[in-house]
């Protein structure tokens, strides 16, 4: 058997995610439980846990780790992280550059 073509493993890509995000925004519409628990809040129900697996070692293979969004909460606390390039090195701190 041959090795596929990028542009097959390319199409089976997409193919997944469409599949894994139609699956999920499934099991999300259905999610909402008519009925309230004994404090009054609405009751949820999970997608199945094998669903989630699936998409979680999906986005993990494919070097997701965080949305693709700007204004995130990590590039907020970056923005406010010092330059330690800049910061001028006191006689007890050893760069470890060269």
């Amino acid at each position: 058997m041959s090795r596929g073509s990028n542009s097959d493993f390319d199409a089976l890509h997409g193919m997944t995610l469409r599949i894994l995000m139609k699956m999920l925004q499934a099991a999300e519409s259905n999610t909402l439980v008519s009925g309230k628990d004994d404090d009054g809040e609405p009751l949820f129900v999970l997608p199945p846990p094998a669903l989630l697996a699936q998409a979680i070692k999906f986005l993990k293979e494919n070097g997701i780790d965080s949305p693709a969004t700007s204004g995130k909460k990590v590039d907020t606390l970056a923005a406010s992280m010092p330059d330690f390039d800049q910061l001028e090195l006191g006689s007890n701190v050893v760069s470890i550059r060269k």
